[in-house]
């Protein structure tokens, strides 16, 4: 999917209605386009492997509140996605930029320009495995979140919700054999390493431009207590636009991208 402009998409189902652009399945690659004037999100993605670059995604969320400008939705189907160079915006006083709903993990985003967002700018919704660098989050109420939902709603047996039964997702998959244990090798052992906890993500070298505060949820004691130790951050910086070096480095990151062809 490249080199579109995309708008007013949504308009006889505005509810659930995924997207400008929406991708499953396997090896899928977005690039170069422009998403605007939704109601709703505008790319969403589900699925394993795709490359989602170089697009600008702005004015939408603009009727929805728990919604991601960019949304992946998790529920063990998302895994290995590539997210980089993308210049995103939230909706005033609500939504997110990026959000990696219920427990998607094994995600990299990195090179982006998320801003504005009423809520976060990347929600980690207790998913794992994932890394998130090098991305410049710009007045948005909180630059990152990370929760605990999969330790609370995962179950590691055949009773709950059927869409929230790992191990039975994990068999299907067959992921200890070829292709899936030489692609994702981290969750060759998932299963002996708490396999409900949000471990293993990192947040590196990540800058926050005059937002509220960098981090959300992972604060409060019931997460910090589970995690703190198995949690990389590191080299990220919280600063206003008043810092000069803030602003080059903003500027930097703007100059490297390349949208619509």
């Amino acid at each position: 999917v490249e080199n579109n402009v995309i708008r007013r998409a949504e308009l006889l189902c505005t509810t659930w209605a995924k997207g400008g652009i929406y991708v499953d399945g396997v090896g899928n690659y977005v690039a170069h386009n422009e998403v605007t004037d939704m109601v709703d999100g505008g790319i969403y993605f589900a699925g394993y492997g795709h490359v989602l670059e170089y697009n600008r995604v702005y004015d939408v969320c603009r009727e929805f509140d728990d919604v991601g400008s960019v949304y992946s939705p998790g529920g063990g189907r998302c895994c290995g996605d590539g997210f980089r160079y993308n210049d995103v915006s939230g909706a005033p006083g609500q939504g997110v930029v990026l959000y990696y709903d219920d427990t998607t993990s094994g995600h990299e985003a990195y090179g982006n320009i998320l801003r504005n967002a009423g809520h976060d700018a990347i929600l980690v919704g207790g998913g794992r495995d994932n890394k998130i660098r090098d991305n410049v989050m710009v007045s948005c109420t909180s630059a990152s979140h990370i929760d605990l939902r999969g330790l609370q709603r995962m179950r590691l047996d055949d009773t709950g919700d059927e869409s929230w039964r790992l191990n039975r997702k994990l068999e299907k998959l067959h992921y200890r054999e070829s292709p899936w244990k030489d692609r994702y090798p981290w969750l060759l052992n998932v299963m002996e390493n708490d396999p409900m906890l949000p471990i293993g993500t990192e947040w590196t070298g990540n800058l926050s431009v005059n937002c509220e505060r960098f981090l959300n949820g992972y604060q409060r004691p019931e997460v910090k207590k589970v995690v703190d130790e198995r949690l990389v951050m590191r080299d990220n910086r919280v600063v206003t636009t008043n810092d000069a070096a803030a602003v080059e480095m903003l500027q930097t990151a703007l100059s490297r991208l390349h949208f619509v062809r």
